[in-house]
């Protein structure tokens, strides 16, 4: 047509010199052969050869997006298999809906008549089932290591809604004020938004400033719908604490980049946070301390090592106090063990995971980096379909956030804290183990010759404080305690024996 092919001009790609092909074929033949001919257009005529296209490939039944709800114990998992046609070959993903949409490349999809394998080897993660008549489900089981549980797969998303009760969350009204503010971290020359809860009255009250764990965290410290510093808060301030929490740079209404920053650099905001909360006249300026979770058990420490006449006290809660480098080959063997690995494939995990480490802090420049990690992904024989998946799981340990927190060692900051400290850890805490943290930290604080330090390993609490069963991460949004009666009365117990509110 005119509009396609214009009334004048070069023909569509550019001419084949020479005469007239060689004749071409009747139109009803079926020729093995290219056909040869001629284009003729605006009264110019050029070689043209045609070649079959061969036919597109059948759709196989399996491209397509499956869910199903994978039920370990005391918790409940949705699962994806996200499966996509390319020609004849299928590749595709597994997602994990209920931890934070992780996903592993499939590395085996495979159908013969209707019996099905989907393979995740970066997590050895094995599906096997039977496609249904209809083609709408796949019913079978899922095993990791030598764990198997039953799963049933249907076509799309097709998730049930279901109501996450959350029966800890404060209601108002609450017998306190509460306060919306915001705050500078002159060092770092930005503005956190931040909630101020305190006892009606002049006061002065205690106050308590409370450090979120790692990732970005806003005031409340989110997560799984659950939200444990405003439960924390609740309590504290209704036993007659001021308690201030607040969004990290960078996240919900406070400024600021959270992405370029370390641990170092939050410590900062937490030393701001301390120092705004001192100010207020309704507030005991010697009676201020930092409760932080996690990584912000890492950080309140090192506030109150630089600066100890701000720092009244300490609550740490799940604080690593080993090496960061250290603490995640644990914490890497802590998950495969629950899981169900044999001590072998622990024991190799470890040392994939120390090999890993080991590599990103090694090397400086982004392209040495790749290259080591490629050839370390080459050493181990992974999959092709796996390699993408791993290099960036790899490469975003690179971050400057990572590299510090590979590096960083709580123990010098731990032995020049000389306040009064309470540091609690759940036994069935996978991410930061009891035993090896709480060990660790004893051992600092008494080199500190700080006589008023409290500790304990909570039984059944996982790393969020919970009542757990297995203390793996699957289990956090199923859980509806957002933390566990024990731990509230024990922090709250053990401050009102210290710092009495008015």
């Amino acid at each position: 047509s005119r509009s396609a092919l214009g009334e004048s001009g070069p023909p569509l790609g550019p001419p084949r010199g020479g005469g007239r092909g060689g004749g071409g074929h009747a139109p009803g033949d079926r020729p093995a052969v290219p056909l040869d001919g001629t284009w003729t257009q605006s009264g110019q005529e050029f070689n043209l050869d045609l070649e079959r296209l061969p036919p597109p490939a059948s759709p196989s039944p399996l491209a397509d997006t499956w869910s199903g709800i994978l039920e370990p114990p005391g918790a409940q998992l949705r699962l994806l298999f996200e499966i996509s046609q390319q020609d004849d070959a299928l590749t595709g993903r597994l997602v994990s809906v209920d931890q934070n949409n992780v996903s592993f490349p499939l590395d085996r999809i495979a159908l013969d008549e209707r019996a099905v394998r989907l393979e995740a080897s970066a997590v050895k993660i094995v599906f096997v089932g039977t496609l249904s008549k209809d083609g709408d489900r796949l019913t079978g089981h899922l095993q990791q290591g030598p764990e198997k549980l039953p799963l049933e797969l249907r076509r799309g998303v097709v998730f049930p809604t279901v109501e996450k009760r959350r029966p800890q969350e404060p209601k108002p009204p609450y017998p306190y004020l509460v306060e919306e503010l915001r705050f500078p971290s002159p060092e770092a020359g930005l503005e956190l938004a931040a909630t101020l809860t305190r006892p009606p009255g002049d006061g002065p009250f205690p106050g308590v400033v409370l450090v979120s764990g790692s990732g970005p965290q806003n005031r409340d410290q989110e997560i799984f719908d659950h939200k444990p510093f405003w439960v924390l808060a609740d309590h504290l301030t209704r036993q007659g604490f001021a308690v201030l929490r607040y969004d990290e740079r960078g996240v919900g209404e406070s400024a600021g980049d959270f992405a370029s920053a370390t641990t170092a650099d939050l410590a900062q905001d937490t030393t701001a946070a301390v120092r705004f909360l001192r100010s207020n006249p309704a507030v005991d300026s010697s009676g201020v301390g930092i409760l932080g979770h996690s990584e912000g058990g890492i950080i309140a420490p090192m506030v109150a090592a630089a600066d100890p006449e701000s720092v009244a006290f300490l609550v740490l809660l799940g604080a690593p106090a080993v090496p960061g480098k250290e603490l995640l080959v644990r914490q890497s063997q802590a998950m495969v063990a629950a899981a169900g690995a044999s001590p072998e494939e622990i024991e190799q995990q470890g040392r994939l995971q120390r090999r890993i480490l080991d590599t990103v802090l090694s090397h400086q420049a982004p392209d040495d980096l790749r290259k080591a990690l490629e050839g370390l992904l080459d050493e181990l024989a992974v999959p092709a379909a796996a390699r993408s998946q791993q290099m960036a799981q790899m490469t975003a340990l690179a971050s400057p956030w990572m590299k510090f927190f590979l590096r960083h060692d709580p123990g010098p900051d731990l032995e020049k804290v000389h306040c009064p400290v309470l540091a609690l850890y759940g036994e069935k805490d996978l991410q930061v183990d009891a035993e090896t943290n709480l060990a660790a930290l004893r051992a600092a604080l008494a080199r500190a010759d700080n006589a008023d330090v409290e500790t304990a390993a909570m039984a059944a609490l996982n790393h969020l404080f919970q009542t757990a069963e297995t203390g793996l991460p699957a289990e956090y949004e199923a859980i509806e305690e957002t933390l566990a009666p024990a731990l509230l009365d024990r922090v709250g117990e053990w401050l009102e024996k210290r710092f009495q509110a008015p």
